[in-house]
């Protein structure tokens, strides 16, 4: 046989064999590409439905939040506006002392423990509006802090 016809055949058959290598390996990395694709994309399919539920989850509480602040708010403006309506009037005969007597003034009304307890409530009046404001406060801090999270 021609030595160039058995140098071709072997050529060919080197040839062939490399393309057969090529093509199972070729092969073999395309279905460990797309099963390593699929796992991906299974991870990041996986990745996104817990994101969205913490999110359905953080939203749920920010509303409830909201809706609670509204309920508070409402309740801090309800207390505040009745708290600012509190009068409280004494009796004009005052009170009576262990004798059976009050100390009066030149008009027959006990003026001592009525003018006294005037500074104290108003004291109080001043206090009650305080904390009326500090919860208003409180209450938006609260909604600020829980809109950062």
């Amino acid at each position: 046989m021609n030595p160039y016809i058995k140098l071709a055949t072997a050529l060919s058959l080197i040839a062939l064999g490399a393309f057969g290598a090529w093509y199972t390996t070729s092969d073999h990395y395309q279905k460990q590409i797309a099963e390593m694709q699929a796992a991906r994309q299974t991870a990041v399919s996986e990745a996104l439905s817990q994101y969205l539920s913490e999110k359905a989850a953080h939203d749920k509480a920010v509303q409830l939040a909201g809706d609670q602040h509204a309920q508070d708010q409402l309740r801090i403006n309800n207390l505040t506006s009745q708290l600012g309506s509190v009068h409280i009037h004494f009796p004009s005969g005052g009170a009576v002392s262990e004798g059976g007597t009050a100390p009066q003034g030149a008009d027959g009304t006990c003026r001592m423990a009525a003018t006294r307890a005037d500074e104290y409530l108003a004291e109080a009046q001043r206090s009650i509006n305080l904390i009326g404001q500090r919860c208003a406060q409180l209450n938006i801090d609260a909604i600020q802090a829980n809109s950062v999270r």
